[in-house]
């Protein structure tokens, strides 16, 4: 009759391993490699040998084998794992933080058995001192977890109000987050001052949660607070303010006008009170646009410019639209850029041609509105622009790759041409298609043009 044994079953699958009943004579090294070997009879021999021994080196490896394939193996895991949560061995287990928070990540089978051991052991008195000393130089992943971690001590609420105040101005928007969902323990007083400190966190998000937070359960200097985000310099928290604002509006307004009337070199806070003046559609806001277009600040320019674009009625767009692409600034041009794209009508594509001849930082503008136009629009003013640069350049280049995204959209695209288009792509390809650097790309334009009956 046959019989099985463990060794037997280890010569079949180990594949050259090392005998079970030599494990106990290996270094630890090699005794690491066996539990990462592809054999899992090897990997629970080796894990168990770790547990026999003791070693604290053996949580990293451990921990790594706790969402092992093979349920033998993560079961040995767990069992050694908990022999080794010893407030002596804490050190060890601290320098094992990255494999600790891979636990966090298993999805085979469920761990929270072992992870409310882990982290009441990491609870225990003196243990997390260590631990908030280990991790100072760990990376984000753990001093999350480490904050989290804080969070569930057992502290009185003036304790826990020091910490969530402190937390909120972490260098971490996830921490400060965690501290304000945590402010929910305080009584309202507390909670109320931890959220009005998290409004002056350096992360927008933050300030927006805190605001948010707080309105829903407002207490009399609510008000006040949300009236002071709405110059914030982040124009989601200001734009949230304001609509959460709704009867301070005529002190909103005066606010603003107060901030504008007065001269000031402080760009961000004149661009807030016009985007608040905007918000509310105040009469005033038309003027004040005109006014700060002739800004020297490119950010005051830019806010100014978009509330006219805004308010500008369908025959006073193209005037604003070339008035924006005239700006020297890119950020500036960008927003006649942004409108085209998102369906708004195109200037005059001559006068834009002409401007990228004797403004080269233009060329680039004047490209992006090329997208919204029909492709032989598009295929005559990069043909004419081609042919207008004399020697190779930047703008030169630039041009031959919008050639080469022209041949690429024609091919999922059927746009018949119109006969004076289709007599000026002809023109202007006879002319000019010499100067393309490439004969490859020459060809694929010629392909196309002929398929369409151009040439």
């Amino acid at each position: 009759m046959n019989t099985w044994s463990f060794s037997d079953t280890w010569k079949r699958f180990g594949l050259g391993g090392p005998q079970p009943q030599a494990l106990p004579s290996l270094a630890f090294e090699e005794l690491e490699g066996i539990a990462s070997f592809h054999d899992g009879f090897q990997r629970e021999a080796a894990v168990r040998e770790m547990a026999r021994r003791g070693d604290p080196r053996a949580i990293s490896p451990l921990l790594a084998r706790i969402g092992d394939w093979v349920p033998q193996v993560r079961l040995a895991a767990q069992q050694a794992l908990a022999m080794f949560l010893r407030d002596e061995l804490v050190h060890a287990w601290v320098h094992a933080l990255t494999q600790v928070m891979a636990v966090y990540r298993v999805r085979r089978t469920s761990l929270d058995a072992l992870v409310a051991e882990i982290e009441r052991y990491f609870l225990r008195p003196g243990n997390l001192e260590v631990l908030l000393e280990g991790a100072s130089g760990s990376g984000p992943e753990v001093k999350r977890w480490v904050a989290r971690l804080q969070f569930k001590r057992p502290l009185d609420e003036q304790a826990l109000f020091q910490l969530l105040r402190q937390c909120v101005f972490d260098e971490d928007a996830e921490v400060a987050l965690e501290a304000l969902r945590n402010a929910d323990r305080l009584p309202a007083v507390l909670r109320h001052h931890v959220r009005g400190a998290a409004c002056a966190s350096r992360f927008p998000r933050v300030r927006l949660a805190a605001m948010r937070a707080d309105l829903e359960a407002p207490l009399a200097s609510t008000a006040s607070l949300v009236r002071c985000l709405c110059l914030d310099r982040s124009a989601v928290v200001r734009a949230a303010a304001v609509a959460a604002s709704k009867d301070d509006q005529p002190l909103l307004k005066a606010q603003a006008l107060a901030v504008l009337a007065s001269p000031s070199d402080d760009a961000r806070r004149t661009d807030a009170a016009l985007h608040v003046l905007q918000l509310l559609r105040a009469p005033e806001t038309a003027a004040w646009c005109r006014h700060l277009c002739a800004s020297p600040s490119s950010t005051l320019r830019r806010r100014a410019f978009v509330g006219l674009l805004a308010m500008a009625a369908p025959g006073e767009r193209d005037a604003l639209l070339l008035e924006i692409l005239g700006d020297a600034t890119a950020k500036v041009r960008r927003i006649a850029v942004e409108h085209v794209s998102s369906g708004g009508g195109v200037p005059d594509v001559r006068i834009l041609s002409d401007w990228a001849l004797t403004r080269p930082a233009l060329t680039s503008d004047m490209l992006g509105i090329l997208a919204r136009l029909s492709p032989w629009d598009c295929l005559i003013v990069l043909l004419e622009l081609l042919g207008r640069d004399a020697e190779p350049s930047m703008r030169g280049i630039q041009v031959v790759r919008r050639v080469d995204e022209w041949a690429v959209h024609m091919t999922r695209m059927y746009v018949l041409p119109r006969a004076d288009q289709r007599d000026r792509v002809a023109l202007l390809w006879s002319i000019h298609h010499g100067r393309l650097p490439q004969s490859a790309l020459a060809q694929r334009v010629e392909q196309h043009l002929k398929a369409f009956a151009v040439l």
